[in-house]
């Protein structure tokens, strides 16, 4: 059974949450992107929590991804207040079965233990297994429908908002016009609760084929000038390696065909 408050996370509960419009469920990335005092320090954890508290713009959860500190504000399903929302246009803050918002306590910038920090993705992001792993509890599919995010030239289509369950970025929300989070870790989805074998999406699928086809078109003529420098005896020794990599390439086209052609992926003649 779904648990609506996060195993391990300090509950502070708002009595302010709304009723979900349902849908495909989805979770939604913020970074608080406070000022950040002399020296790039972070403002103290409690002081931003309280501050969201007071303007009435919590979200789900907030999260220290140093220390791994979590707190929650709503239960997951009831929507929070994080996004901005139009009347008379798509829904924000209540769209899908359920909508987890999280606010990630970082700021570009921010300095701890003397280094710098970027983005978010380049933090310990301690804990962050675990909110994922409660998240696809809730149902909340392992993709981003709109592409990982960035820092601009963000996808806000509100046709793939309503209709696909994921993960999003604030940068990807129809009505909304901040540019957070940023980058997010490429492994946040291979932490706890990723079950051996799970089915790939057919997104996914196709994402890896189009890399690997990308992958070998590069190997084949890198491999074939690197194996021509290394040899020392000329081309009657080397020709039997470039054989064999040629042959191994060939078999890994042959696969990406195959993967590719069930989901109309890639054409390995023309991987770009």
């Amino acid at each position: 059974m779904a648990q609506l408050w996060m195993p391990g996370a300090e509950r502070r509960p708002e009595g302010n949450g709304g009723s979900m419009v349902g849908g495909p469920p989805r979770a939604v990335w913020h970074i608080t992107w406070d000022q950040l005092g002399p020296g790039g320090k972070m403002p103290s954890f409690d002081a931003i929590a309280g501050y969201l508290q007071r303007v009435n713009y919590c979200p789900h959860l907030m999260w220290d991804p140093w220390t791994g500190r979590i707190v929650q504000f709503y239960p997951a399903d009831q929507s929070a207040r994080a996004l901005a929302n139009r009347a008379g246009g798509v829904e924000t803050n209540r769209q899908g079965s359920r909508c987890i918002q999280v606010e990630v306590f970082f700021s570009p910038g921010a300095v701890r233990d003397g280094r710098t920090y970027k983005t978010v993705a380049d933090t310990p992001c301690k804990g962050l297994p675990e909110i994922v792993a409660w998240m696809r509890g809730l149902g909340i599919p392992d993709r981003w429908p709109l592409g990982w995010p960035t820092w601009d030239r963000n996808s806000r289509s509100a046709s793939t908002w309503q209709t696909t369950g994921g993960h999003y970025g604030h940068c990807h929300v129809p009505e909304n016009d901040h540019t957070d989070p940023g980058p997010m870790p490429k492994g946040m989805f291979s932490g706890p609760g990723k079950e051996a074998g799970m089915a790939l999406t057919q997104a996914e699928i196709k994402a890896i084929a189009e890399a690997v086809t990308a992958e070998v078109y590069n190997a084949r003529g890198h491999t074939v000038a690197q194996a021509l420098q290394t040899s020392k005896d000329g081309m009657d020794e080397t020709r039997p390696q470039i054989a064999y990599l040629w042959e191994t390439i060939d078999v890994v086209l042959a696969w990406c065909r195959n993967i590719g052609s069930k989901v109309g992926a890639v054409n390995p003649e023309n991987p770009q």
